[in-house]
């Protein structure tokens, strides 16, 4: 209840500016939805092996592609798979539910875009609005086509870009305030959605290992974020 409360407080605080970014952000994500949905029946062939791995796990037969099957890692997106066990688990079609999970991933995914360029733009991410700017970077996503066709392929693309991004905000975070780095399990998450997204954290790791050595931490934060 404190936190319902906060969060009010917050919002009647809101400025003209303020909630004129929420509807242009709301808006935003509409539009990333139907791009996305252009596509809603099409999906990648691959994905059908997460569906299976999935499927048998929640099942309790294992690791397998097939009933029976030998214990293989035939994967190559862990994060994603495990994701979606519990799902299975309780009896949802995954083939239909991907979809649907990936619509979901997608709001929080354009939040953290924004956010991250409001710490960015703005040196904040939240308090009062200065700057139009911290939209462009969610409008861009909004309209790219690659973005709408690999989020919704019923792959692991729509998770590991809610890690992403956020863990790119975190990042920008930690650069401005000191905090600890909670960056590192998202880059972490990044990590285990696909075989070579370790180097997207480890480019991550150095560009702020960079920038606390040039805020005179010196390299502890590095050696936490590790």
């Amino acid at each position: 209840m404190d936190l319902l409360r906060k969060a009010w407080q917050t919002v009647q605080g809101w400025s003209r500016r303020d909630s004129a970014h929420v509807v242009v952000l709301s808006f935003i994500v509409t539009a990333a939805i139907i791009h996305q949905s252009v596509l809603w029946f099409w999906y990648i062939e691959d994905a059908a092996i997460t569906f299976a791995y999935a499927k048998h796990v929640a099942m309790g037969e294992g690791l397998v592609p097939f009933i029976g099957g030998e214990r293989v890692e035939g994967y190559s997106n862990p994060a994603w798979t495990f994701f979606l066990v519990p799902f299975s688990f309780v009896g949802f079609d995954l083939h239909a539910l991907a979809r649907w999970l990936q619509v979901i991933l997608l709001i929080p995914t354009f939040g953290a875009t924004y956010l991250a360029a409001r710490e960015t733009f703005e040196g904040t991410s939240f308090g009062p609005v200065t700057s139009e700017l911290p939209l462009v970077a969610p409008a861009v996503l909004a309209a790219s086509a690659q973005f709408a066709v690999w989020t919704g392929s019923g792959l692991e693309m729509a998770l590991m870009n809610l890690f992403m991004a956020v863990a790119i905000w975190r990042s920008l975070v930690e650069l401005r305030t000191g905090a600890f780095p909670w960056s590192a399990l998202w880059w972490l998450g990044v990590t285990l959605s696909r075989p070579e997204a370790i180097l997207y954290a480890a480019v991550g790791g150095f560009c702020a290992m960079v920038g606390h050595l040039k805020a005179g931490r010196g390299s502890l934060p590095t050696v936490k974020w590790l």
